[in-house]
């Protein structure tokens, strides 16, 4: 059986691996990205708690050159 895998990353920062039961705290007003690996599904839980001024932005894409080093 193959495990769920992705990845998760902040900007500026290295990617990071997740595996089933991991746990990602996002502050307010951090551009990140995170989905499936490359040979994997992916699927996630995301829990938001109220705030003032928070607010969903959408981004551009991953580039394919930067999903594609990660391993």
């Amino acid at each position: 059986m193959m495990l769920s895998r992705g990845w998760y990353q902040e900007e500026g920062n290295n990617a990071v691996e997740l595996l089933p039961g991991s746990v990602v705290y996002i502050p307010v007003g951090v551009k990140h990205w995170h989905g499936a690996a490359k040979d994997s599904w992916f699927s996630h839980l995301a829990l938001e708690i109220p705030g003032e001024d928070g607010s969903t932005t959408w981004c551009e894409s991953v580039s394919e050159e930067d999903y594609g080093k990660l391993k």
